[in-house]
């Protein structure tokens, strides 16, 4: 039984130990070695810009589940559109570096879509639409 107790400690410090090696390498600044915090996501810059109130709206809004999803959108313009400036430049910019992405991944899907065979492209049209 000790031997199984050592054996589990043991790996368990193993992959502590290789974590931390894999945080301390991404975080560290290529600039003078300091670490960084880690950011669990970007911030858009639209949302940056608004309010603590209006980034509460946004938030609430993309996260209502009963907001039906081709509705979102029209409900995030308008929310932008109510916002104003600087805000709603911003939100422009960033939808239309979304939807570009978007393409650009839908460009890409097609073409390796193309070399399957005709089942599996039959399945892609199922799944994607």
């Amino acid at each position: 039984m000790s031997i199984h107790i050592c054996w589990v400690v043991a790996m368990g410090v193993l992959l502590l130990a290789d974590v931390t090696h894999m945080d301390q390498s991404v975080n560290r600044s290529e600039a003078n070695g300091a670490y960084e915090v880690l950011k669990a996501a970007n911030t858009p810059e639209f949302l940056n810009l608004a309010t603590d109130l209006q980034r509460k709206e946004y938030i609430e809004l993309e996260s209502n589940m009963n907001v039906p999803v081709g509705m979102l959108r029209i409900a995030q313009d308008a929310w932008a559109n109510k916002t104003g400036e600087p805000v709603l430049t911003a939100y422009k910019q960033h939808v239309a570096t979304e939807d570009a992405v978007k393409a650009a991944e839908t460009v890409r899907m097609d073409k390796a879509v193309e070399k399957l065979s005709q089942p599996a492209q039959e399945a892609d049209k199922v799944i994607r639409g």
